[in-house]
C-alpha cells in the first residue's frame, strides 16, 4: 500500500513534468513562429513588401526596392559607405541597443 504522502508526491511528480512538457511546446512553437515569421519576410521590402534585391554599392552590399525605391542597409553598412562612424546615427542605433 502506498501512503497518502507518497500519492501526492508522485500526483506533484506528474504535473511538474506535465508542466515542463507545456512550456516545452510552447518554446517550439515559438521557434517555429520567428521561422515562419522570418521565412516570411526574408528578402522582403519594410515598406510595401515587394521582393528586395541585394547590390554592390561602394564595395558594400546594400538591399533596395525596386517598387518603391527603399534602400536598406544592414548594420554597420552606413558607416562603411560614409567612411566614418556618424555620431547621429551612433546616438540613433545606441537607442535599439
Amino acid at each position: 500500500m502506498t501512503s497518502q504522502n507518497e500519492e501526492e508526491y508522485f500526483a506533484q511528480q506528474e504535473v511538474e513534468k506535465k508542466k515542463q512538457w507545456a512550456k516545452d511546446v510552447k518554446e517550439k512553437m515559438q521557434e517555429e513562429e520567428l521561422k515562419k515569421l522570418k521565412d516570411t519576410h526574408f528578402m522582403h521590402c519594410p515598406k510595401c513588401g515587394f521582393d528586395i534585391h541585394t547590390l554592390q554599392f561602394k564595395g558594400v552590399e546594400i538591399e533596395k526596392c525596386y517598387h518603391c525605391g527603399v534602400i536598406v542597409l544592414d548594420d554597420g553598412e552606413l558607416e562603411k559607405l560614409t567612411g566614418k562612424e556618424s555620431t547621429l546615427m551612433s546616438e540613433i542605433f545606441g537607442l535599439f541597443r
